[in-house]
């Protein structure tokens, strides 16, 4: 339920808001898709919690099937030689009462099937796709040996003492729908609405999965992506032509729904376009809750210990809003700006002559400005100093001015690009202020400039 509740959608009612319908949990049900074990099939004593299989055998419309997993291997295995479709011979279907008793008698193991009307054709009346016609060819079971029941089973009974009226769910459970009709109207049911919807694929056209990650509503909060863009994306996914904007609020969209209009073929989850809506989302809501949820998402990523970083939080956010889509984002991009590794496979030839020779005046501008010994006053006097430091080396180099930032910029980071270096040296001023973890200061980088180059 918890991608539900990040997702602030509500029902009206569930197992957190208890009703005339409930139990709403499976596991809470077990003893009334249940029965008891039973010696004499007609002596059965159906309790006040309706044995639902039990009674379905004693109508007829289901047996005891006592079929042991290596005749039923055996059997798939000459369908699968055959190049047949595996389906259950009802060996079992018309057994006698004498022969059933003694099977019980000796305790041998059980499920229970459902008895398939034979040549029957079943109409599925989808709202979507217009009446689907099929038969059901198995006698499927409905309880297993271990006397758990089966989905087509369970959901069935569940629609029905629940008074479910409509359900929602993807194209691929079409043939179990029929399975289904097949209890219900067997429980005397209503049968409810059926709306068939298409499956969501990746831009890989693949069927998306518990396998892809990336697409699943938990990883969407893990990385930070807002809970209503998602509800907005995922509901205008399904809409296809209909949808005359992108962004709706949350009334809107309930405003604006009709089953009846939904997509009949598949669509295409497109990260990127989900990324884009989830920038404009962040973009348009006010700096505060910005910072508000940018802090949150820090803290609980473990990249800040406390919501005491605020001031930190606000240069961040000031800095790159409009390079990031979702918070993950920007936590990468903050990292990336105070680390300072220096790998094998970094773009840093030392051997560049150019390179040594802006690095050589690099520090010598340090030598001569850090004789406060205080890095606060080198941040601030490089800030004062960086446009005329640029030009300064622009003319002993006979470089241009954008491959001597180039050059600055690997050898103080590391990294050949980001965001304007002005910017970076404010918020390693910031980390600085606030003892951010893993920070890195200005200082140290032109000290390790000096082991570097050997000066």
């Amino acid at each position: 339920m918890y991608p539900f509740i990040w997702l602030n959608l509500t029902w009206d009612e569930g197992p957190d808001k208890v009703g005339e319908y409930g139990p709403y949990k499976q596991s809470e049900k077990i003893q009334l898709y249940n029965f008891n074990n039973i010696i004499d099939i007609f002596y059965i004593y159906i309790s006040h919690n309706r044995k639902i299989a039990h009674q379905f055998v004693n109508e007829g419309k289901a047996y005891f099937c006592f079929c042991s997993k290596e005749e039923l291997q055996e059997i798939k295995e000459k369908s699968k030689m055959m190049k047949k479709k595996y389906i259950y011979n009802r060996k079992c279907r018309d057994m006698n009462n004498e022969q059933i008793k003694m099977k019980l008698e000796q305790n041998i193991a059980y499920t229970i099937r459902f008895k398939s009307p034979l040549k029957r054709k079943i109409i599925l009346k989808d709202i979507l796709k217009g009446d689907i016609i099929d038969e059901v060819l198995e006698d499927f079971i409905i309880l297993r040996s271990n006397e758990l029941p089966t989905y087509n089973f369970s959901v069935s009974v569940d629609d029905y003492l629940m008074k479910i009226t409509h359900v929602i769910r993807g194209v691929e459970h079409i043939s179990n729908t029929f399975k289904q009709i097949l209890i219900l109207e067997t429980l005397n049911a209503d049968i409810p609405h059926y709306a068939h919807i298409p499956v969501i694929t990746t831009e890989e056209k693949k069927k998306i999965s518990k396998r892809n990650n990336e697409y699943l509503i938990r990883n969407l909060r893990e990385e930070g992506f807002k809970p209503e863009c998602v509800v907005n994306y995922m509901t205008t996914l399904g809409w296809g032509s209909i949808s005359k904007k992108e962004i709706y609020t949350m009334s809107e969209l309930i405003d604006t729904f009709n089953i009846h209009k939904l997509n009949k073929s598949s669509v295409v989850f497109d990260i990127k376009k989900l990324k884009w809506m989830n920038k404009k989302y962040m973009l348009e809501q006010d700096n505060e809750t910005y910072v508000r949820e940018a802090e949150e998402y820090m803290i609980n990523n473990n990249i800040l210990s406390s919501n005491e970083y605020k001031e930190f939080v606000e240069l961040c956010v000031d800095i790159f809003k409009y390079e990031v889509h979702n918070y993950s984002e920007l936590k990468e991009c903050i990292l990336n700006a105070l680390k300072y590794e220096h790998h094998v496979n970094d773009p840093l030839n030392t051997d560049d002559i150019y390179l040594k020779q802006v690095s050589f005046l690099l520090y010598d501008w340090f030598r001569k400005n850090d004789v406060k010994d205080n890095t606060e006053y080198l941040e601030m006097k490089m800030i004062d100093d960086f446009d005329s430091l640029i030009d300064d080396i622009v003319k002993s180099t006979n470089l241009k001015k954008n491959q001597v930032l180039l050059k600055i910029r690997l050898l103080l980071t590391f990294q050949s690009k980001g965001i304007p270096f002005i910017y970076l040296i404010k918020l390693w001023a910031s980390a600085r202020k606030h003892n951010i973890p893993n920070y890195f200061s200005l200082k140290k980088r032109f000290l390790h400039l000096k082991n570097l180059f050997k000066f």
